[in-house]
C-alpha cells in the first residue's frame, strides 16, 4: 500500500452486516514512516453488525485495524500486527483499535502485537475482549513516560535515553536483565509501579563519577529463586565501578528458594551518592554491599529481614 492509499482494506461507512475474512494475507505500507492515518483494515461511520475475521498473515498501520460501529465481532488469530505510529508526545497508536462500539466484541489469540509507540488494544466502553496466548511487545510514551512490558523494551529505551530526565514504568510485570551505562546529564527514573522484576540491573560508569548522571529505581519488586543474583549491581572491575546517584526508593527485595540468603539487593563499588530508601528485603543475604564507598552512600527507613542487612 502506498503512503497516499491510507487502508488497506475498507468497509464502506454506509453499510451494515458486512462478513470480512482474510487468511494467511500480507498488508504493508511501502513508506514506514507512514502518518498516523493508515490503517491495514478500517471500518469507518456507524455500520452494525459487522464480522471481521483475521487468520493468520502480516498486517501493518499506525493503527492496525481500526473499527468503528456497534455489535460489530472481530476475531483475529495468529497474525502479526505491527503498528507504525509514529512517535508523539501525547498520542500512541494501537494494533486493535474498537471505539465507539456499543455490544462489540473481540477475541484475539496467538497473535505477536508489535509497535514502538503502541498499545496492543484500545477499546471503547462496551466492547468485550476476550485474549488468549497473544505475544505484547509494545510500548508507548505518554506525557514524559515510556511504557514498555518486556526486558528488551526496557533496554531499548534505556539505550536511547537523552541528556535531563528520562522516565520509564512498567506496564505488567517483567523477566529479564538490563544494563544502564551512565552518561554525562543523563538521569533515568525507573518506575516499576509496584510490578515484579525477575532479573538483574546492572549499571557501567565508563571508569567516572559523573555528577550530573543518575539512575533512580523505585517502586519495582525484586523477586528470584536464583542464588548468587545482586539485583541492582555496580560491582565489577572496569566500568561498572565509580558510579554516581544509584537509588532505590520503595522496592521490595525479596529471596526465596536457593536465593535465600545469597542474594543481595544493591551491591556497589566505589560508588557516589548511591541511596537505599523506604526499602524492604527478605531472605537476602543483604540489602546493600558497598565496598570502597564513602560516607555520601545512604540507607534510610528500610525493613531488611536477611543475615547481614548492611555491609560497608
Amino acid at each position: 500500500v502506498y503512503p497516499s492509499d491510507v487502508r488497506g482494506v475498507a468497509i464502506d461507512p454506509s453499510l451494515s452486516n458486512v462478513m470480512l475474512t482474510l487468511n494467511d494475507c500480507t498488508i504493508d505500507f511501502t513508506d514506514k514512516t507512514t502518518n498516523d492515518w493508515t490503517y491495514a483494515v478500517n471500518v469507518a461511520g456507524n455500520g452494525t453488525g459487522h464480522k471481521i475475521t483475521v487468520n493468520g498473515g502480516s498486517y501493518e498501520g499506525a493503527t492496525v485495524i481500526n473499527v468503528h460501529g456497534a455489535k460489530n465481532v472481530i476475531t483475529i488469530k495468529h497474525a502479526v500486527l505491527n503498528c507504525l505510529y509514529p512517535f508523539s508526545e501525547i498520542y500512541s497508536g494501537a494494533c486493535i483499535w474498537v471505539l465507539q462500539n456499543q455490544g462489540s466484541s473481540v477475541y484475539a489469540e496467538g497473535n505477536t502485537f508489535n509497535g514502538d509507540n503502541a498499545i496492543a488494544f484500545n477499546l471503547g466502553t462496551g466492547t468485550a475482549l476476550e485474549e488468549k496466548d497473544n505475544t505484547d511487545n509494545t510500548m508507548y510514551y505518554s506525557k514524559g513516560v515510556w511504557y514498555v512490558k518486556s526486558a528488551e523494551k526496557l533496554q531499548a529505551v534505556i539505550n536511547n535515553a537523552k541528556a535531563g530526565e528520562n522516565t520509564i514504568a512498567f506496564s505488567n510485570d517483567i523477566t529479564g536483565n538490563v544494563t544502564v551505562v551512565q552518561k554525562p546529564g543523563v538521569k533515568i527514573t525507573i518506575d516499576g509501579c509496584d510490578k515484579k522484576y525477575k532479573g538483574l540491573i546492572k549499571v557501567h560508569s565508563n571508569s567516572n563519577h559523573y555528577a550530573d548522571a543518575a539512575l533512580t529505581i523505585k517502586n519495582v519488586n525484586f523477586e528470584t529463586s536464583t542464588p548468587d543474583l545482586n539485583f541492582i549491581e555496580a560491582l565489577e572491575n572496569g566500568s561498572e565501578r565509580y558510579s554516581t546517584n544509584i537509588t532505590a526508593e520503595n522496592c521490595s527485595f525479596t529471596a526465596t528458594d536457593a536465593a535465600v540468603n545469597t542474594t543481595v539487593g544493591l551491591q556497589i563499588k566505589a560508588s557516589k551518592w548511591a541511596k537505599a530508601l523506604n526499602c524492604t528485603a527478605t531472605g537476602v543475604h543483604s540489602l546493600i554491599q558497598a565496598q570502597s564507598c564513602d560516607e555520601t552512600v545512604v540507607v534510610n527507613g528500610c525493613t531488611i529481614t536477611g543475615t547481614h542487612g548492611v555491609a560497608f
